[in-house]
């Protein structure tokens, strides 16, 4: 019986790249390897996401203004990830505590949060049919 092979695709194998730098802490590497896997297959919202969650660690040891810039990054990219993907409960879970934790100058904001973890409750309640904040 003949072995098949299934090989990784290239945002496959940059996705997986940035998982394993994430995991070892190397954030900045992490950032490029979910760009490159972004720029192969941009309308992924684990994609996003990841990538999203890198911007945050890496925002976390920046000095103040690439923080700011990190940071704004990371919401845009969760935000996008949840446009994407209305259902991606990690991108959701994410987002609500960046909307928690962040200033309103960087984005974040209460009434935010409250309304995404209504949709994130309904979710988790089996209603994948929650109309958008």
């Amino acid at each position: 019986m003949p072995v098949i092979i299934m090989a990784e695709t290239t945002s496959e194998y940059f996705f997986n790249s940035g998982k394993r730098y994430y995991t070892n802490s190397d954030f900045e590497s992490a950032v490029q390897a979910f760009r490159k896997a972004v720029e192969s297959v941009p309308d992924s919202s684990v994609y996003h996401h990841w990538l999203g969650k890198s911007y945050g660690r890496l925002a976390e040891s920046s000095g103040i203004f690439t923080a700011y810039t990190l940071s704004k990054k990371t919401r845009e990219e969760f935000e996008l990830a949840v446009k994407l993907d209305e259902t991606n409960r990690d991108a959701l879970a994410d987002l609500i505590q960046y909307y928690q934790r962040a200033p309103s100058f960087l984005g974040g904001g209460q009434e935010k949060a409250k309304k995404l973890r209504l949709r994130l409750d309904a979710l988790e309640k089996g209603n994948n049919s929650v109309s958008q904040p």
